[in-house]
């Protein structure tokens, strides 16, 4: 009768172990603390989630959610049995919702939220803009939340700032310009929104179609020369194009208006396979915007 007590004492005891060994995760959000209102929007979330009785941790998720939308993220844990978290977040206007989730290998989980508030100014500096060097651009900047009245300060990527919310700005050579407002409400409060100007030469690439050019092409090769371009079977469109103010950002092909590919690098060139009669059109455009296109007709057979 003893033996069979011990027995079953034995099993209570292994049935509370393999019950503690899978009890869960601790979680705690540490930083910050809940329903903390910011006037700043960048803020880091911190915490710790640790395993319990020889459990080990397998995956941590993390969810954002605010107003109008929501952003989510996980991540393997690889067996560690505690893990500190930093999640660095540009906060929404109003209130921000953090949930955080961290699953064990025995199947137990743990969680915690919180949900913080953001009330200062955001920024918004619209765009992108476009236009020409030495063209005059305008620009528009506008702000709500915090308290008024703001401030606006533009740095327009080329060295050039302008303290005012709808400034009028000319670019003197062509590119790509980073450009960023600055937003001050009345309690001295920033925020900070980037957009960019892309600003062309006003100078068009060159392209011509260098094949098919003026020949019949059997199989990708060229046998005859002919006032008509005759294909038969398979055959690569090569284009060649430059440009000596941007560079060439990318070449498009098509077949009848329609895309047919699209090639970034030298050489550049389309496989294409077709019957009957076609327009074959080549696009060349720089980093500029600018655009130049060439064309040919061919049958293919």
């Amino acid at each position: 009768m003893r033996k069979y007590a011990a027995m079953i004492v034995a099993f209570m005891l292994l049935s509370i172990y393999m019950s503690n060994a899978s009890m869960g995760v601790d979680v705690e959000i540490r930083e910050p603390e809940n329903n903390t209102v910011f006037y700043t929007r960048n803020v880091t979330i911190a915490g710790v989630a640790h395993a319990c009785c020889h459990d080990t941790l397998e995956k941590f998720t993390w969810r954002w959610e605010w107003e109008n939308g929501s952003y989510a993220e996980t991540i393997d844990l690889n067996g560690v049995t505690t893990y500190e978290f930093s999640i660095n977040i540009t906060l929404h206007y109003g209130w921000n919702k953090i949930d955080v989730t961290v699953k064990a290998y025995s199947g137990g989980t743990g969680s915690d939220s919180i949900t913080i508030y953001y009330y200062g100014p955001i920024a918004n500096a619209h765009g992108p803009y476009k236009g020409k060097e030495g063209e005059e651009i305008q620009f528009h900047g506008s702000a709500y939340g915090g308290t008024k009245p703001y401030t606006y300060e533009w740095h327009f990527g080329d060295g050039d700032v302008a303290i005012e919310q709808n400034p009028k700005h000319v670019y003197e050579k062509a590119g790509l310009y980073e450009v960023k407002l600055v937003v001050i409400d009345g309690l001295g409060y920033e925020d900070i929104n980037y957009t960019y100007a892309v600003i062309s030469d006003g100078v068009p690439p060159h392209v011509t179609i260098q094949k098919p050019y003026r020949g019949i092409y059997i199989f990708n090769i060229k046998v005859l020369p002919s006032f008509v371009n005759v294909v038969i079977g398979r055959i690569t469109i090569e284009a060649n194009a430059y440009d000596n103010e941007s560079g060439i950002k990318s070449v498009a092909f098509y077949v009848d208006n329609q895309p047919l590919c699209n090639d970034s690098s030298m050489p550049y060139e389309c496989s294409y396979r077709g019957i009957g009669m076609h327009e074959i059109e080549v696009k060349a455009y720089d980093y500029s915007l600018n655009v130049a296109t060439a064309k040919t007709k061919i049958i293919a057979i």
